[in-house]
């Protein structure tokens, strides 16, 4: 488990019909990915800025490939994935969130209270038929297409249309990184100026302080000499 649609209990507990309709809004989100997952896969890539590739290949893995992954049902073994990297990667034990269930961890009720069927269930009745696990990306985006009425053409331009906006916003990134270089580059010059500065006039100073006292030193012999 990477991510999560959550929300604190004093908020649904302060706002009970919008937390209700917030947790119904991501099941339909959800419910229109494995049902549409051809404009779904359009959507995710205009939303993140990226090719029509990267999208159907994201709903792809994500629906089929790895799994129904994108799901409103979760349980222990959610809990569990989300704990197993800790103790991979040798984190150390008081770093790991401790959490040993996950009916104390989270609730689930919004779910019910907002009429959501089952998710083994809708997943039975509308996608094992249409998108088998282990299906092949090809299979899968023919019968994507064939779900959404998309053509041949239509990928193509979809495609299109995807690769310049990506280009364009990759484009954006680079000139945000210039100009952000090019500012901490004045910025360092201006301060490097500055500090410059200082140390020549206070090298300044201290010479000018020297000399008045070689002065006042001369001024002391010759009144010697004069006696």
């Amino acid at each position: 488990m990477c991510c999560a649609y959550v929300m604190q209990t004093d908020f649904r507990d302060a706002h009970p019909e919008l937390a209700k309709r917030l947790v119904l809004a991501h099941a339909l989100s959800n419910k229109y990915i494995y049902t549409h997952p051809y404009n779904a896969a359009m959507m995710f890539a205009d939303g993140f800025g990226t090719t029509a590739v990267v999208g159907l290949r994201t709903i792809y893995m994500k629906t089929c490939k790895e799994g129904r992954t994108l799901t409103w049902h979760f349980t222990q073994d959610n809990l569990d994935n989300m704990i197993s990297p800790y103790h991979k990667y040798g984190v150390a034990e008081e770093d790991i969130p401790n959490v040993n269930d996950y009916t104390t961890f989270m609730s689930n009720d919004l779910i019910a209270a907002a009429g959501i069927e089952d998710f083994d269930q809708f997943i039975a009745q509308n996608a094992d038929s249409q998108f088998p696990l282990g299906m092949a990306y090809d299979d899968w985006l023919k019968k994507a297409m064939e779900i959404d009425h998309v053509t041949d053409d239509q990928v193509a331009k979809d495609a299109e249309r995807m690769a310049q906006r990506h280009e364009e916003e990759l484009a954006k990134q680079k000139e945000a990184r210039e100009k952000a270089a090019a500012e901490k580059a004045a910025a360092e010059k201006a301060e490097a100026e500055k500090n410059a500065a200082s140390s020549s006039e206070a090298s300044g100073s201290e010479a000018a302080s020297s000399g008045s006292s070689s002065d006042a030193g001369g001024g002391d012999t010759a009144s010697h000499l004069q006696q």
